[in-house]
């Protein structure tokens, strides 16, 4: 097995990180080799070290692998209801990964274990919004599933809209493929 870049730095932070876990978990079996005060102290830090890679991880991830971003929480919730049609519609299961991280979205917004502040930390592949895309095109058309609303209370198309607008200046809505002759789109 290869090692790609950055594998290194990850696997002698993932040693450091074991030999301090275990430099926690043995002050605490063993609580007389030295004063209470310095465990607390151990603990701490191996708290404030474990909420750092924590972040650091969602943060990289968030930027390499899933650039497509949400700006509000309305935003997200709608483009996981387009997701969840889009799901249906194709006859995407749970765990089918076309659709993975676009159907996880609402565990970002909140819950019993999880605070509301998440949810900007939220986002998709650009895979997953080139799936998205044609269904998102479809409710901006007024073509989209019928919505438990009066009209006037339904605002997914505005929002939407406003979602596509801020992809294409982003550079990451899809394209539509142009064929070589007369450069109609397919």
């Amino acid at each position: 097995m290869a090692l790609r870049h950055g594998d290194g730095r990850r696997l002698l932070v993932g040693a450091a990180y074991a030999v301090m876990c275990a430099t926690v978990f043995g002050l605490m079996r063993y609580p007389n080799i030295v004063s209470k005060e310095v465990t607390i102290g151990f603990l701490v830090i191996f708290l404030m070290v474990t909420v750092a890679l924590i972040v650091v991880g969602q943060f990289s991830m968030m930027k390499n692998r899933m650039p497509v971003r949400f700006k509000n929480v309305d935003e997200l919730l709608t483009v996981y209801e387009v997701a969840r049609w889009a799901a249906k519609d194709l006859d995407i299961k749970y765990g089918d990964q076309r659709l993975f991280y676009s159907l996880l979205l609402r565990r970002s917004t909140g819950g019993f274990m999880m605070p509301s502040i998440i949810w900007w930390t939220a986002s998709i592949p650009v895979q997953e919004l080139a799936l998205l895309a044609p269904f998102i095109d479809l409710i901006i058309e007024g073509r989209g599933p019928p919505q438990n609303l009066p009209p006037e209370y339904d605002d997914r198309a505005n929002i939407l809209q406003r979602f596509k607008e801020r992809m294409q200046i982003g550079g990451l809505w899809p394209q539509a493929k142009l064929a070589m002759t007369g450069g109609l789109a397919v």
